[in-house]
């Protein structure tokens, strides 16, 4: 059963940064499913099976760059030094997160704070 989320896991990575880069090109907005399934090298019923809607890819990437953190998660660190470490790991991701910004779906990176604190 593993095997089947692993598999699950790296489609769903494939998307997610297919559609990053592809707004590196073009607006959120204007990017059709179609691209962002043919980018990744997937049939749309594989992207429909993983994401309901863009913004869901959008949910997903974000939420692997925080669990990605959060496996490195440290309980000595201090607040202050979490918060350093919290923010440098995200400085790794910027080219990725002013796309997100620059789109107008910046909304979603809160949503998903928010449900991790």
């Amino acid at each position: 059963m593993r095997r089947k989320n692993t598999t699950s896991e790296m489609m769903m990575g494939y998307i997610a940064e297919s559609l990053m880069i592809l707004m590196r090109k073009k607006a959120f907005a204007k990017i059709t499913v179609e691209e962002i399934a043919k980018k990744a090298g997937v049939n749309r019923s594989s992207y429909y099976r993983h994401f309901k809607s863009k913004e869901d890819i959008v949910r997903f990437y974000f939420d692997r760059i925080l669990n990605e953190y959060k496996a490195s998660f440290d309980k000595s660190l201090t607040y202050k030094n979490h918060i350093k470490k919290l923010l440098a790991h995200y400085l790794k991701y910027k080219r990725e997160l002013m796309l997100i910004y620059k789109n107008d779906v910046a909304y979603i990176i809160l949503d998903v704070l928010n449900e991790y604190f």
